[in-house]
């Protein structure tokens, strides 16, 4: 429990570290630094700081690492079996729109457009290669009982049939 006296100190540094009086305040952190930070704090490094850091070398994680990023899935998530309120789901959705932006620009979905034809075909990872039987089983366990409504099935086919037409192979193969 805190005391009042305590609390009263905790606010003044408040104050005094905002803004200006930070004394980390128009500085940065090196990337050692952010390095150290993000490890200390055994948590996972994005991809790009993964890229940052280690110039194209992956660097495998710690034992303790894996175990804490499976103790936080499942049942071990602290938010797990819960559900977000309408009203949570409202706010992110709107923080999240605030973030990102709401619509896309021209720029923005010409770059879209680009990855797109970049991953059809050849340019796929997984271009060339079959799942095997298992996992075809494991797939089709997991589809198995889903009911798709006959909106949703127009949606998936009115997809498939504009993303055949933009690619060049498609378009040729279609008419």
């Amino acid at each position: 429990m805190i005391t009042k006296k305590q609390r009263v100190f905790y606010d003044t540094l408040k104050v005094r570290f905002k803004g200006e009086g930070n004394p980390m305040s128009g500085k940065k952190h090196s990337r050692i630094t952010r390095k150290r930070m993000c490890e200390a704090h055994d948590h996972p490094p994005t991809k790009k700081q993964l890229a940052y850091w280690n110039r194209g070398t992956i660097k495998e994680p710690t034992i303790k690492q894996l175990v804490w990023w499976a103790s936080q899935r499942g049942a071990g998530n602290p938010h797990f079996g819960m559900k977000h309120s309408e009203t949570a789901k409202r706010l992110i959705s709107k923080k999240l729109k605030k973030y990102y932006g709401d619509t896309l620009t021209e720029k923005q979905r010409a770059h879209h457009d680009r990855l797109k034809l970049k991953f059809i075909g050849m340019g796929n990872p997984h271009f060339g290669m079959k799942h095997s039987e298992e996992t075809k089983t494991r797939l089709a366990e997991m589809k198995r009982g889903c009911i798709i409504s006959t909106e949703t099935r127009r949606k998936i086919s009115h997809s498939l049939m504009e993303r055949y037409r933009i690619t060049p192979y498609y378009s040729k193969v279609m008419r």
